[in-house]
């Protein structure tokens, strides 16, 4: 069953939870398509639309990208849109405003699902101050000779960490997309097992630790070392609004327990690292530790605007630029 299209009372209960500290709230899009394109050109529209009526309440656009695959999970995302408000009350304001309900119809004519989780506003020490415009520092000689070109073949013939998963399966979306090539984001939504001793090597360890220090901390150095990587984003502490569902529609009452953004410099290094030998032997500790995990990748190209950052979804950038330049 889909979401209520305007989720006010959700929103107004995570408030309460989240007080009155700044958040960026996460979107997931998955879009109506009555034909090719038109819930992404509803979309567009609506944040058109709503950007002087998130200014009003002093929100801003953080990043958004139209140009996504998902890679792990049962839901199918079509676009991923972040926004900061000083608050979440501040979110509440605005949904409930006159202003607001004139232009909701272009949301709700958009979307067929989505998703919302509230993140702390905080890049990690080791991204850019602002990772969606800086560019990407060329890889190693290192690294480039651990990246190999990857197509829908040779990904089913070549042994990964996903070979055996629902990764193998859903890998056409993210490899036959000509878009997701160059920079890649791969958003991680993690919840982990509550069980002790998930692994053999980690008796003690219960779901989170065994994941962060079997996968993570061994996973970080290797994406940021080998692949010309780096992560992002890390919430510890994420608030699921609106969470995961079935492949029936049923919402299946998790709450996320991390988020973290990993960039890559392309899809190939993303797509490498999954074949080293490495991350195989720690893919493992990786399985052990989790309960679910959603993993949507995204092309962050940006557009810089006076007032704040969007992105688009083309190479020319042409008709989200178009959109969300004009005057209002």
């Amino acid at each position: 069953m889909m979401n209520s299209p305007n989720p006010t009372r959700p929103i107004v209960d995570a408030a309460k939870q989240w007080g009155d500290n700044p958040v960026w709230m996460l979107n997931l899009l998955q879009f109506r398509n009555p034909y090719p394109g038109a819930g992404r050109d509803a979309y567009r529209r609506y944040v058109y639309e709503v950007r002087r009526t998130l200014a009003d309440v002093g929100g801003r656009l953080v990043a958004a990208s139209f140009n996504v695959a998902t890679f792990i999970g049962e839901q199918r995302w079509d676009g991923v849109i972040l926004v900061e408000y000083p608050s979440m009350n501040h979110l509440v304001r605005m949904v409930s405003s006159p202003g607001y309900a004139a232009i909701s119809h272009w949301r709700e004519d958009a979307l067929s699902d989505f998703g919302f989780i509230a993140l702390h506003p905080r890049w990690t020490a080791a991204a850019d101050p602002n990772p969606i415009a800086a560019h990407v520092a060329p890889m190693s000689e290192a690294g480039v000779a651990l990246t190999q070109a990857w197509d829908t073949r040779r990904w089913y013939d070549e042994p990964h960490a996903f070979r055996d998963t629902e990764g193998h399966g859903l890998s056409g979306s993210l490899l036959e997309n000509p878009g997701l090539a160059g920079r890649l984001w791969c958003i991680n939504l993690l919840k982990f097992k509550p069980d002790v001793g998930t692994h053999p090597d980690m008796p003690d360890a219960d779901g989170a630790d065994t994941y962060m220090n079997g996968y993570g901390v061994p996973v970080t150095r290797l994406i940021s070392k080998a692949f010309g990587g780096t992560f992002i984003l890390n919430d510890r502490s994420p608030l699921t609004v609106l969470g995961p569902k079935n492949v029936n529609g049923d919402d299946l009452g998790i709450a996320y327990d991390m988020v973290a953004i990993a960039q890559y410099p392309s899809r190939d290094a993303f797509l490498s690292m999954t074949h080293s030998p490495e991350y195989r032997r720690l893919n493992e500790y990786r399985e052990a530790g989790l309960e679910m995990q959603q993993l949507i990748s995204l092309s962050p190209e940006a557009v810089v605007l006076e007032d704040g950052l969007v992105v688009g979804d083309d190479a020319a950038l042409g008709a989200t630029r178009a959109l969300l330049t004009a005057q209002l």
